[in-house]
């Protein structure tokens, strides 16, 4: 298997359970090994590992301010 496809099903399973600095320092380490992903779809797969809270209030944030960098 070579690190790309790794990368990529170890982002699938990864999900926000304890520290949110932790969720969000492994979802960076993993996205740097999968140098072709959209930026669209880097904001997908972030949102698809929070918890449904915070899931929500990042859509409802979206759709007033929130910029895809």
């Amino acid at each position: 298997m070579n690190m790309v496809w790794v990368a990529q099903e170890s982002l699938k399973k990864l999900k926000w359970t304890s520290f949110f600095i932790d969720y969000v320092k492994e979802f960076s380490s993993l996205i740097l090994d999968i140098k072709d992903m959209s930026k669209v779809d880097k904001l997908f797969n972030f949102m698809f590992g929070l918890q449904g809270w915070a899931q929500k209030e990042l859509r409802r944030k979206e759709r007033t301010n929130c910029t895809i960098e």
